[in-house]
């Protein structure tokens, strides 16, 4: 478990993502809900490659570093003959609906269950406050909302939460209304994908393996060949914005000539690893020396990690006395 405020969290986040110590089962670091602290914490976590999360049954921020992660070379992005077919008549935004999206992540996304979706407007308080941080305490590090809106209703068809570290953006959870409109979601990801590679960004973070993102393009890639790439990516700067708001997402999905070339080109070399994507992923071959920029030594590490194991038994057992 790992203090909030500990001074030297950075320290224990980024030996976690060289080695793997301080990973619970391999890939989790557990830290107390704060408002004051846990958002400084999620942007470093963010920083370091961990995507963070929430547990609602413990209350406590998640910050996951897969062992596997799945990314994608947002030019790469697989767009269907159906979603093609629907596109105009949705339209793509970002940060217009910010608490509504999370809203409906709640009501229809889940893990095991209906109701047991892990993004709650309470935690996604502390991903806003995140965007409010200082620079040097934010570093760079931005939470979005990205909204999919059915042209004739007005209505808010599908949408994801995720944030942008320099020229990446990562997706955290996201929701679809597909029985009212079918194929929703995939339209969703499939604009955002392109409106990703009109902004420039060069890698799009999918998290854990899954069928769907595999059908988008995405490929599976170790830990250290992602935490190689994220350093090499995270200090170039890009901003999402918006699409036109007259825009449909028709025109977004629209290719160039040169982008269709590019496309058939990525597909063709797939099997010998020379997609966009890889091609980004082998930036990240090079190695680079560990460094303690700190000075900080192990045991002064552990000590932050069980100072936060403490605060959590001292505050479970506080709550069983009330109970």
């Amino acid at each position: 478990m790992l203090d909030p405020s500990h001074p030297q969290a950075d320290l224990i986040l980024q030996t976690a993502a060289d080695s793997g110590k301080y990973l619970a089962r391999g890939e989790w670091i557990y830290s107390v809900v704060s408002s004051e602290h846990s958002p400084a914490l999620i942007a470093k976590a963010a920083w370091h490659g961990f995507l963070p999360m929430f547990s609602k049954r413990e209350d406590l921020v998640l910050l996951k570093l897969h062992r596997a992660r799945t990314v994608l070379a947002p030019q790469s992005v697989h767009i269907g003959r159906q979603s093609r077919k629907k596109a105009g008549h949705f339209r793509l935004s970002t940060n217009e609906a910010f608490d509504e999206v999370v809203t409906l992540v709640e009501r229809h996304t889940f893990t095991n269950k209906p109701g047991d979706s892990w993004l709650i407007p309470r935690y996604s308080e502390l991903y806003k406050a995140v965007n409010r941080l200082p620079d040097e305490l934010r570093r760079g590090v931005r939470f979005h909302s990205v909204e999919l809106w059915h042209k004739k209703s007005g209505k808010l068809a599908a949408g994801e939460i995720g944030y942008t570290v320099g020229s990446i953006y990562s997706s955290c959870t996201g929701f679809a209304l597909k029985d009212e409109f079918p194929g929703s979601g995939t339209l969703q990801l499939c604009a955002l994908g392109m409106l990703l590679e009109r902004n420039g960004f060069l890698l799009w973070d999918l998290g854990m393996e899954m069928d769907y993102k595999l059908e988008l393009g995405g490929q599976v890639h170790p830990r250290g060949k992602w935490i190689a790439c994220l350093r090499k990516l995270r200090d170039l700067p890009v901003s999402l914005s918006s699409p036109d708001a007259d825009a449909t997402a028709k025109e977004l999905l629209a290719r160039t000539s040169e982008q269709e070339t590019a496309e058939g080109s990525a597909q063709t070399a797939a099997d010998d690893s020379l997609t966009p994507t890889a091609q980004i992923l082998d930036m990240a071959t090079e190695s680079s020396a560990t460094v303690n920029p700190l000075g900080v030594s192990e045991a002064q590490q552990d000590d932050g990690v069980t100072n936060g194991q403490a605060k959590v038994k001292a505050r479970k057992e506080k709550h069983c006395v009330k109970q």
